[in-house]
């Protein structure tokens, strides 16, 4: 596991080519004056995460054990981390499943140098603002609509006070949207209707809102593979 150590930010290079990898971090280093490291697995990659802060991944989706979509779709539920993905399938079906796992951004092999540090300036500049993004604090007992869910007690309970039983992943849902207020987020669920008060299964795209008057939940695409 090689690491250059400069001041323009953090990059790690996942790849089990370590020809890839040194090219790679020679060229980020002398142009981007990036730091880089490099990691040849999911392994090698959450050591390298663990061990100092990481700015952007570069992925390869051909690697031993976890596979690269694997690592992105686990990386941008766990961090918001930038991720290139780059890789020698370059179909369009490659690259529409790479975004939709979280990568910002695909690259097939073999990409001009050039190329690559432009598109990693271009997410890095990207990055500064989610990275400051706030989330809200959890709550203990969140309140919408006259609707009250207890998070510690995974309780919810109807306006006329009656208790609604949710399955693991109805709460696992509501859980999500209390504690994001104003965000699209991509899961699967439940919708609640405050006006019949019953849960009810839903597909499609929305936006989660809490403690407001108008409250509503949708669950939005499955994720593929």
């Amino acid at each position: 596991m090689g690491q250059t150590k400069l001041d323009n930010g953090h990059i790690l290079v996942v790849d089990d080519q370590p020809e890839i990898c040194a090219l790679v971090q020679e060229y980020l280093s002398s142009e981007g004056h990036y730091r880089v490291s490099t990691a040849q697995d999911g392994a090698g990659m959450r050591r390298v995460m663990a061990q100092s802060p990481v700015d952007l991944v570069i992925l390869d989706l051909i690697l031993p054990g976890e596979d690269g979509l694997t690592l992105a779709r686990s990386m941008r539920e766990e961090t918001n981390v930038g991720i290139i993905i780059l890789s020698g399938r370059g179909e369009p079906v490659e690259r529409i499943i790479g975004l939709e796992m979280g990568a910002d951004d695909y690259l097939p092999k073999p990409v001009l140098p050039r190329e690559l540090l432009a598109r990693v300036k271009s997410v890095l500049r990207r990055a500064p603002t989610r990275t400051k993004e706030k989330q809200a604090p959890a709550r203990s007992k969140a309140r919408f609509a006259g609707w009250t869910l207890d998070l510690s007690s995974r309780e919810l309970c109807s306006p006329s006070g009656k208790e609604v039983e949710l399955t693991t992943g109805e709460f696992d849902l509501l859980a999500a949207f209390i504690n994001n207020p104003n965000q699209v987020r991509p899961a699967t669920g439940c919708s609640i209707s405050p006006a019949t008060g019953k849960p009810g299964r839903k597909t499609g795209r929305s936006t989660s809102r809490s403690g407001g008057s108008g409250t509503s939940w949708r669950t939005a695409r499955n994720d593929h593979r």
